[in-house]
């Protein structure tokens, strides 16, 4: 069930991100990747380097906070789902 949650909240970034014509390519690029990165794990059931990809989440939603508060709150919410499934 989270992990379907986990999964909702992937996409509502994705969806976030191309809603952000302003977001910067370094910042949308670095975000895309943990995404993917994040899916192959979820639908493999091989970590990817989790641990990691959750610190660069959170680095990611503290860099959006001030423009970006909608999309900062979605990835913050990712990371709280991706500790409760121990991703």
């Amino acid at each position: 069930m989270q992990e379907q949650r986990l999964r909702q909240q992937i996409e509502q970034v994705l969806a976030e991100i191309d809603n952000l014509p302003l977001l910067a390519c370094e910042q949308r690029e670095q975000l895309e990747l943990l995404l993917v990165a994040l899916e192959q794990e979820l639908t493999t059931g091989v970590p990817g380097g989790s641990y990691s990809m959750l610190e660069q989440l959170e680095m990611i939603g503290v860099e959006l906070e001030s423009e970006h508060p909608t999309l900062a709150l979605v990835v913050r919410n990712m990371t709280r789902t991706m500790n409760a499934i121990g991703v």
